[in-house]
């Protein structure tokens, strides 16, 4: 049996304490805080408002763990599973470009660190 997480939400590859990688064989950086240019075009690919909405919560609430129910009654979702179609367009958008999700996310909910949600507030700064 391997060590292999798979990343459904990005077709994605993971081995435990490795490196993302891409179905084609390409790895997954992560956004550092020096890529702003990386950050600003994902920035500019979200066109979905819902996504748009769930990722600037995110940024506006920095080191902070939201299960996806306390995301939908802070911003007037539909319903849980909106968060879910959000995040899952979201990490589309950022694999496309070969960067990983921004946010961590488990069974205790999505958070985006202090680092990520900086760089990216500083893109929505500059895209709007």
């Amino acid at each position: 049996m391997t060590n292999e997480m798979v990343d459904r939400s990005s077709g994605t590859t993971e081995e435990a304490g490795g490196p993302v990688v891409a179905e084609g064989g390409g790895e997954m950086r992560a956004f550092e805080p020096e890529d702003l240019d990386a950050a600003v075009a994902f920035r500019r690919a979200i066109a979905d408002p819902t996504e748009r909405a769930v990722l600037d919560f995110l940024i506006d609430h920095p080191e902070e763990r939201f299960d996806g129910a306390a995301i939908v009654r802070r911003l007037g979702l539909a319903g849980h599973r909106a968060v879910g179609r959000a995040t899952f367009g979201l990490g589309t958008v950022a694999a496309g470009l070969g960067r990983r999700r921004p946010w961590r996310e488990g069974q205790l909910g999505y958070l985006m660190p202090a680092a990520q949600a900086e760089l990216l507030r500083r893109a929505r700064e500059r895209v709007g």
